[in-house]
């Protein structure tokens, strides 16, 4: 599953989400990045620390993010978790080409497509 690169990143600060199409990047301190996709079943939930998860769904989540201070728990539960750094994360992105729903999409690149 994904328990070293969970490792890779626990304790590290998420400092933000990029969206390209169907796959997430978490940029967490420290160059580790985690591509997510989801799938056909996957499944991004918030839940209160003091939530336990169902054993069912115990057994699919294969990260957690939490935030104490926050009080929130991210689990997510997805078909491809892939961790990266930021330079691979660029050779990623590239190759997925431009999303068109991003706010820095530039228009003119999907003519030339």
């Amino acid at each position: 599953r994904f328990v070293d690169g969970a490792a890779a990143v626990d304790g590290r600060t998420l400092l933000r989400i990029e969206v390209h199409g169907k796959y997430l990047f978490y940029f967490f301190e420290g160059d580790a990045v985690v591509h997510i996709h989801f799938g056909m079943s996957g499944r991004f939930s918030l839940l209160s620390p003091e939530v336990e998860p169902k054993s069912k769904e115990k057994e699919t989540i294969r990260l957690m993010l939490v935030n104490l201070e926050a009080g929130i728990v991210g689990e997510i539960s997805a078909m491809t978790l892939q961790l990266l750094n930021e330079k691979t994360y660029c050779d990623k992105a590239g190759k997925l080409g431009p999303d068109p729903l991003r706010e820095d999409a530039d228009p003119e690149r999907f003519w030339h497509k």
